[in-house]
């Protein structure tokens, strides 16, 4: 759960059983939304996986511009996959 304050505004569900996390879902209340909160949360995972030395992948939406320019700003880059209607990015905590 996402939590702001003392309400819970979204929800972020996270896979860690590989090597590679992958960020399954995040979605906001539109209220929360525009204002850092989904970020913040994104940000705490990347702290978690550079600790444990796990990458991390995602799928977004074609449609969804606003989600993947954060994503982008957060330092996902593209993966080699992509479908019609997502494109997967990939983020790593080693650089290079």
């Amino acid at each position: 759960m996402i939590v702001a304050g003392d309400e819970t505004v979204g929800r972020l569900c996270l896979d860690r059983t590989a090597a590679t996390w992958r960020i399954v879902d995040v979605a906001l209340l539109p209220e929360a939304q525009g204002r850092g909160v989904g970020g913040a949360a994104i940000r705490l995972v990347l702290e978690e996986a550079a600790a444990a030395e796990a990458g991390i992948d995602l799928m977004v939406g074609h449609d969804n511009p606003r989600a993947e320019a954060l994503y982008r700003r957060l330092g996902f880059v593209d993966a080699i996959a992509a479908s019609a209607t997502h494109r997967r990015l990939i983020w790593s905590s080693r650089p290079g």
